[in-house]
């Protein structure tokens, strides 16, 4: 061939000398080249290759601070509960009728009085711990339902309100040791202190139900969790003997035991300390 038209031997050429590579058509050895995807660092959002499970909101540092304040809610509410319990055994308020146990709370209304404040208190720290515990590990694995925490709060609400009707009385008390001495209470008096006694064993009653119901969950649970079930049915039917007057002494010992129990929970909520997996710690 001329060197005017092109030269067809071209794909004879071994192929490294060759710059086009095998020509359309040839049935020659080819390399091809596969396109590369290009990632742009700006955009581009590559998937680990061993992703970690996303963090349920709540959990974490603020799981550990949610248990350390329930802890510390309950310890004081159950320190309360000493405190009231001592304040109305030592003011004699327990009396055979009305009368009396004003004349009794009249003479010593400050402990009476101590005994309000403290029903109050370990009411509304019974109450604030229940809404803790809902973010708690005890509430997210089940070991302590949503609604018996639901009933610790309502138990602690209406002990609050107990404890208030017991300063309200205290007050009615001193009124009557000065006006009425030696006479019977009126009805404001009789209907306060009606309303204090209902109150407060109601407030008692439904914390004894709401500790046998969880019962049930924490036998599910196994483990040390099994075991304290049966603790905790028993304290909480012992509780609801509180509404008969001929089984006083079983209740209080029920009573005893379930103030112990809550300090044994709070104590292991403080120190992170509840059977299972850790809480992870606050930064």
């Amino acid at each position: 061939m001329n060197g005017s038209g092109p030269d067809r031997t071209d794909h004879l050429l071994p192929e490294s000398r060759n710059p086009l590579g095998p020509q359309a058509g040839e049935m020659g050895p080819r390399n091809i080249a596969l396109p590369t995807m290009h990632t742009n660092p700006i955009h581009s959002n590559p998937e680990p290759a061993n992703p970690e499970p996303a963090q349920t909101p709540g959990v974490g540092a603020d799981t550990g601070k949610a248990e350390l304040w329930a802890g510390l809610l309950l310890v004081v509410g159950t320190a309360a509960t000493i405190v009231m319990i001592a304040g109305r055994v030592m003011s004699g308020a327990d009396q055979p009728n009305l009368a009396a146990s004003l004349t009794a709370i009249a003479d010593h209304w400050v402990l009476y009085g101590v005994s309000g404040l403290a029903r109050m208190l370990s009411g509304v720290a019974l109450t604030g711990a229940a809404l803790l515990l809902l973010r708690t590990r005890l509430v997210r694995r089940r070991h302590l339902p949503q609604p018996v925490v639901a009933i610790f709060a309502v138990s602690g609400g209406v002990t609050a309100l107990s404890g208030l009707l017991a300063l309200v009385l205290t007050a009615m008390a001193l009124e009557f040791s000065h006006v009425v001495a030696g006479g019977m209470p009126g009805t404001p008096a009789q209907t306060v202190a009606q309303a204090r006694w209902l109150t407060g064993t109601a407030g008692f009653s439904l914390a004894g139900l709401a500790l046998a119901w969880s019962a049930l969950h924490q036998w599910k649970a196994g483990g040390v969790w099994k075991w304290s079930a049966l603790f905790s049915v028993a304290i909480g039917i012992g509780m609801q003997l509180i509404w008969s007057d001929a089984l006083v002494p079983i209740h209080r010992f029920s009573g005893v035991a379930f103030t112990a129990w809550l300090t044994a929970i709070g104590i292991a909520l403080i120190a992170n300390r509840l059977p299972g997996p850790k809480a992870p710690a606050e930064d």
